[in-house]
C-alpha cells in the first residue's frame, strides 16, 4: 500500500472481507491520472499555462513520461509534487480496488466541486453498478469538494458536510 492515502480504505476491503462497508466523499474512482487530464482539457492544471489546453496536455504527457521513468526520486518534482508521491497514486484505482471487494459502497460528491471532479463520482458509480456493487449515491447539488454551498456572491450558504455525515451514518 506504499503511502496511497486516497485508496487505502478500498485497498483495505479489496484485501481484507472483514471491511462490510466504505464511503468515498468526494474521492476519485479512476486513477488520478483522469483527474489531470480533466484538469488539462480545462486548461486549468498548470497555472503558468492557463487557458492553453494543448499545452498543458503536452506537459502533463511529458510530466507523467518523466514520473514512469524515474518513480521514486524525491528530489524531482512533477505537478507540484515529487515523483516517489505520484509513483503509487499513478496505479491506484478505487474503482478496481471496490470492484474486487464485498464491501458495500456509499459515495457523495458535490456538483461543483473543483479538487476531485463530479465526473469522478459519475464514473465510479455507474463502474461499480455495471460490476453488481451495492452502491448508494448522495448528490449535493452546488457543493464544493468540502461540501459547502455557495450562495450568490460566493460565500458558503450552507455546509452541507453535516447532512453527508448524517447520510453515511443511516446508511451504515
Amino acid at each position: 500500500m506504499t503511502g496511497v492515502q486516497t485508496c487505502a480504505l478500498p485497498i483495505l476491503a479489496r484485501q481484507n472481507s472483514f471491511v462490510t462497508h466504505v464511503a468515498s466523499l468526494a474521492g476519485n474512482g479512476p486513477p488520478i491520472t483522469f483527474e489531470l487530464e480533466i484538469k488539462a482539457r480545462e486548461g486549468r492544471l498548470y497555472p503558468e499555462l492557463a487557458g492553453d489546453v494543448a499545452g498543458q496536455l503536452k506537459k502533463l504527457e511529458a510530466d507523467l513520461s518523466a514520473i514512469r521513468r524515474d518513480p521514486r526520486s524525491s528530489e524531482k518534482v512533477a505537478i507540484g509534487h515529487t515523483h516517489i508521491y505520484w509513483a503509487d497514486r499513478l496505479k491506484a484505482s478505487t474503482i478496481f480496488a471496490l470492484s474486487h471487494s464485498k464491501a458495500r459502497v456509499f459515495l457523495a460528491h458535490g456538483t461543483a466541486d473543483r479538487n476531485v471532479s463530479f465526473q469522478n463520482f459519475q464514473v465510479m458509480s455507474e463502474q461499480l453498478k455495471r460490476r453488481r456493487r451495492d452502491v448508494t449515491e448522495m448528490v449535493v447539488p452546488g457543493a464544493d469538494h468540502g461540501f459547502r454551498v455557495a450562495a450568490q456572491g460566493g460565500s458558503p450558504s450552507r455546509d452541507a458536510w453535516g447532512e453527508v455525515i448524517a447520510g453515511v451514518s443511516r446508511w451504515f
